[in-house]
């Protein structure tokens, strides 16, 4: 889904803003799917900025 964005929105837009946390809504630790992508969207490297984000939720909500 982000490259289908990327490639369609990319002549439109001047910066593409990415946060992505390393947990889920639900307190679960998950990969960062762009960074361990990042070689992969490489085209569009000029246009992205990633905001990596730890811990946002906190599991006693």
């Amino acid at each position: 889904m982000l490259e289908i964005r990327l490639y369609e929105l990319y002549d439109h837009v001047t910066l593409f803003l990415i946060a992505e946390s390393n947990q889920t809504f639900s307190g679960k630790s998950k990969q960062l799917y762009l960074k361990d992508n990042w070689s992969r969207f490489s085209r569009y490297h000029n246009k992205i900025r990633r905001v990596p984000t730890e811990k946002i939720f906190s599991k006693n909500r």
